[in-house]
């Protein structure tokens, strides 16, 4: 049952670029009865092992664009930098810290 599943995201996955998190989760906790904190897990693995060969091919082909890839890694950056200050910030707000 795992391996047709796997093969059905990672097929939509191909096709639509969608289905990682949004399907595989939901399929993973309803099919297989994982716990949602281990189907989040597993479903984050897995769609960005089925992503990374098709991104290589895309690269290979040329069909990436450098300038805006490097934006939304500065971007991905400033947001890994900044949400912990922010929860920090809310805690001290709260008395917590």
């Amino acid at each position: 049952m795992a391996f047709l599943l796997g093969f059905l995201i990672a097929f939509a996955i191909g096709v639509t670029g969608v289905g990682a998190g949004t399907v595989t989760a939901p399929l993973l906790i309803l099919a297989l009865g994982l716990p949602p904190e281990v189907a989040v897990g597993t479903a984050l693995l897995f769609g960005f092992l089925v992503k990374v060969p098709a991104g290589a091919v895309y690269l290979l082909r040329r069909q990436v664009d450098a300038r805006a890839l490097l934006r939304l890694l500065l971007g991905r950056c400033a947001r890994g930098r900044a949400a912990p200050l922010a929860a920090a910030a809310r805690l001290f707000r709260r008395g917590r810290a």
